[in-house]
């Protein structure tokens, strides 16, 4: 299996709640995740994740702090992740919620990983959060909706 000539970009993001803040960070981060998902088709993968830090059998090295934010993301070309960066999206939620992160120069901080694929699969109807697989997508007041039975207030 050769990916290395699909185009695709692929990321590593690390951000670092800011301590007192983590219900309203995780809050926000599932809203972006939803915001993107439905606004940016060129984004294949927005997969944010929390350190798994309770199981005692698996354990990072070195050690991973419970206010890390880990995205995995996937654009279809370097294009899409500019776009990203740069669109409504991200920008509403920098301003929005971007105090809720430790920051460094008036941003959050954060360290970035740019990788192409070069062996490996992805097994469809796998996701990340499959409590949230069906429910309301909400957004920035420009995002689109679709509902479900898990809806939240």
């Amino acid at each position: 299996m050769n990916l290395a000539s699909n185009g695709n970009v692929s990321l590593v993001s690390r951000w670092f709640l800011r301590p007192g803040a983590e219900e309203a960070g995780w809050a926000a981060l599932l809203e972006l995740a939803e915001a993107v998902f439905v606004n940016e088709p060129d984004t294949l993968t927005y997969l944010v994740h929390a350190p798994l830090i309770d199981h005692w059998r698996l354990q990072s090295l070195p050690p991973v702090g419970p206010l890390s934010v880990e995205f995995y993301e996937v654009y279809r070309d370097a294009q899409a992740f500019l776009n990203h960066v740069n669109g409504e999206v991200f920008q509403w939620f920098l301003k929005t919620y971007g105090s809720l992160f430790v920051a460094s120069n008036g941003r959050p901080y954060t360290t970035v990983e740019f990788m192409t694929a070069r062996a490996g699969f992805s097994r469809p109807g796998v996701t990340a959060a499959p409590d949230r697989a069906a429910g309301e997508v909400r957004g920035h007041s420009g995002a689109t909706s679709r509902s479900g039975a898990g809806d939240r207030a």
